[in-house]
Order: structure tokens, then C-alpha cells, then sequence
């Protein structure tokens, strides 16, 4: 049965992270989670992960192919957090919507995503998490590069993205987003800042920054 696009699933708040790798995402995400007592999880699932790169090899790595193989993921993420949500339990999620669209421009090849929406629960908060291109460097050589890491660090590779996160980061589907910059901060500050920023009454759709 499709979602309506705004429509509030239950009691417990789905909460995303998105940006470019090695901005700390991930970590930010968890401590989040704990602070909320919130289930964590990430898209693409650790079960996907673990055979991403034979499924990528079966699909010729066709770029609607790999659109619609992520875009899969995502669905399958909204049915293991249903009854989450039903219970009344918030739901933290490393990736979530805005990262299908905005890696589905990236590859070059139109692929109706935005047709989906209806099928994807829509998240309460979207937390777009950036740091400076030479910190995310030194983080993801030190976990050590993936192919689809070196796909975002040259530096218009990575302006493009956050161009594109910048506009699907306004549909109706990411609830209200917030960003915040990890550079130089610790993580028990950025912590804190987003569920400051949580509390605020900023208007849904529009992407603001903490300080």
C-alpha cells in the first residue's frame, strides 16, 4: 500500500542523515540514536553491503539498473521499520531517500525515482551532515578508500553533489532538514546541535545550518 507523501505514519519519528562520505555521518547517526534511545539503521543494509559489489558486476553496472537496485534498498529498509515506528519508537537512518535521488543524477541516466516516493516513509527530521573536503579526505583514507568513495572527492565531483542534496533536500519527503558542518567540532557538540535543532519550529523543506 503506498505512503501519502506528508502523511504521519505513527507516534515514533524517522530520523536521516545524509551527505558526501567521510563527513561523519555514520558516527553523528549513532550517537544520535543512543542519546533518543532510537532503533539505528543504515541503507544500504549490512547484508546488501556485503555483496554490493557482485550485484553492481551483475548489472553491468547500467546506471538505471543501479537507480533502481538502490532504490530498492530503501523500500526494503521502510518494511523492517514499520512496526518500529508503530510501536512508537524512533528510527535513526544512516542514508535514506535524499542519497537515491541525488546518486541516481549523479550516474547520468534518468530514472523515474521521484515515481516511488508514495512507497517511502517520509522522514520527520533530514540531518544534512557536510565537513571540508580535505577532513573528508584524511577520514575515509584512514577506514581506506572504496571505488565509491573516490567518486566524490575530487572537488567538483563533490560540489555537484552538494548542489544536488541542496534541491531534493526540499521535497515535501524529507520532512523538515537541518545541517550541520562536522569540520572542526566535536561530537558531543554536534549532538547537541541537532537535537536543538529538532526542537526548532523552522518550516519543513527549507535546509538551515545550526552554528
Amino acid at each position: 500500500m503506498a505512503v501519502q507523501r506528508g502523511a504521519v505514519l505513527s507516534t515514533g519519528r524517522l530520523i536521516a542523515f545524509e551527505g558526501l562520505d567521510g563527513a561523519g555521518k555514520t558516527t553523528l547517526s549513532r550517537l544520535v540514536a543512543a542519546r533518543l534511545g532510537a532503533h539505528w539503521t543504515t541503507t544500504p543494509s549490512a547484508g546488501f553491503r556485503a555483496i554490493r559489489e557482485q550485484a553492481e558486476a551483475a548489472l553491468g553496472h547500467d546506471p538505471m539498473a543501479l537507480q533502481a537496485l538502490y532504490a530498492a534498498t530503501v523500500l526494503a529498509a521502510c518494511a523492517e521499520i514499520r512496526p518500529v515506528l508503530a510501536a512508537g519508537r524512533d528510527v535513526v537512518v544512516d542514508r535514506w531517500w535524499a542519497s537515491t535521488l541525488v546518486y541516481a543524477g549523479q550516474r547520468g541516466r534518468s530514472f523515474p525515482a521521484e515515481s516511488m516516493e508514495d512507497h517511502v516513509i517520509q522522514a520527520q527530521f533530514t540531518v544534512f551532515v557536510d565537513a571540508a573536503d580535505h577532513v573528508r579526505l584524511s577520514r575515509l583514507a584512514t577506514r581506506g578508500l572504496s571505488e565509491h568513495d573516490r567518486a566524490t572527492l575530487p572537488a567538483l565531483a563533490a560540489a555537484d553533489l552538494r548542489a544536488r542534496y541542496a534541491t531534493v533536500l526540499r521535497r515535501p519527503v524529507m520532512g523538515r532538514t537541518l545541517q550541520v558542518d562536522a569540520t572542526d567540532r566535536a561530537p558531543e557538540a554536534l549532538v547537541e546541535a541537532v537535537l536543538r535543532g529538532m526542537q526548532g519550529t523552522e518550516r519543513q523543506g527549507a535546509l538551515w545550518s545550526t552554528t
